[in-house]
């Protein structure tokens, strides 16, 4: 009976000490992923909020919207002036098919 006792304590011994490996690693998990949240945080935060001024995000959203739009300005006369060439080349003699 005594060396049943001695074996689960024993055991008991080893599970506590594994409990107390496994918090340490769970402590250091958690510190490294709180020093990466504030690294997050520092950088997307000042992107995403402010302080009654436009946002980074903001600002690029305006930006991708005037490229867009300029995009199809260069796209719709583009498509004019080809279109223009195409019928000045069949009213000029030379152009005729």
């Amino acid at each position: 009976m005594e060396a049943m006792t001695s074996v689960l304590l024993q055991e008991i011994r080893g599970m506590r000490e594994e409990m107390r490996e496994f918090k340490d690693e769970v402590a250091s998990w958690r510190q490294d992923n709180g020093e990466r949240l504030v690294k997050v945080e520092t950088v997307v935060k000042p992107a995403l909020m402010t302080n009654g001024q436009p946002s980074q995000i903001s600002l690029i959203d305006n930006r991708v919207s005037a490229l867009e739009k300029s995009w199809t300005r260069v796209v719709a006369v583009g498509a004019a002036v080809w279109a223009l060439i195409t019928l000045a080349s069949h009213w000029i003699p030379w152009g005729r098919h």
